[in-house]
């Protein structure tokens, strides 16, 4: 599983959620996390179509979008997207 990462350095939620990310991939679960700047990496983004609300969090598998999170969510939350609970 492949989870994109899209935030800003200024977003208080984006820092929570960067944070939770690790400690899940950090905990074993099988992702490659790849982090998209808001600000600086417009190009890179555009394909996600990602709104005023940030951070938006985009799980793919075999590049396609299986499921998202956009802003604050637990680290619950994010094991069982992960886990394919979700």
């Amino acid at each position: 599983m492949k989870i994109v990462f899209i935030g800003a350095i200024w977003c208080p939620s984006c820092l929570l959620m960067k944070s939770r990310i690790r400690k899940l991939i950090a905990s074993g679960a099988s992702a490659q996390l790849v982090e998209y700047d808001f600000d600086n990496d417009l190009e890179a983004i555009e394909k996600y179509e990602v709104g005023s609300i940030l951070p938006v969090i985009v799980f793919e598998q075999d590049g396609i979008e299986t499921s998202r999170i956009v802003g604050e969510e637990s680290l619950r939350r994010l094991k069982e997207v992960v886990e394919g609970r979700i």
